[in-house]
């Protein structure tokens, strides 16, 4: 055994967290040896905030997955900035859309969006958005009837 990992893993794991600020720098640590990698993945604290590594520039680029239960009308307004980024959205919208309808009906843009799950809407469901490379659409707890849906599956 490598005298790497004779450290006991409570030691390892303080190692890690002052060791590690950069993205780097953490996944440098976690291909140590399997007992390390083992570790990090483990250590939920170790992953919870990333600083640097990535230029502005490219942190633009990178694509946005949100999922959150309990949305609420001011949470998805900080979001605006950043629809362009989103290819996944998912929002439960029992809670959200009583204080949310003008923000879904203002015709919000998402280029990039391909896969948006709506669950807990009701019969109230307006929702005005352009996504032109959306793939996938998840509707759950919704009625809706045959001349809103035409207009829900209308290419943009």
């Amino acid at each position: 055994m490598p005298v790497i990992n004779l450290l006991t893993s409570d030691v390892l794991v303080d190692l890690m967290l002052r060791a590690s600020s950069t993205i780097q720098n953490k996944l440098a640590l976690s291909q140590v040896s399997q007992l390390w990698r083992n570790v990090a993945l483990d250590t939920p604290l170790l992953w919870s905030s990333v600083t640097g590594g990535l230029s502005k520039a490219y942190c633009y680029r990178v694509p946005l997955i949100l999922k959150r239960n309990d949305w609420h009308a001011h949470a998805f307004e900080a979001l605006l900035p950043y629809l362009a980024r989103i290819e996944t959205l998912e929002v439960f919208l029992q809670r959200f859309t009583r204080n949310a309808n003008p923000l879904l009906r203002s015709n919000l843009q998402f280029p990039a969006l391909q896969t948006l799950r709506l669950e807990g809407g009701g019969d109230d469901l307006f929702l005005w958005i352009a996504a032109p490379r959306l793939r996938s659409l998840y509707l759950e707890d919704f009625v809706i009837d045959r001349p809103k849906l035409h207009a829900l599956l209308v290419p943009t």
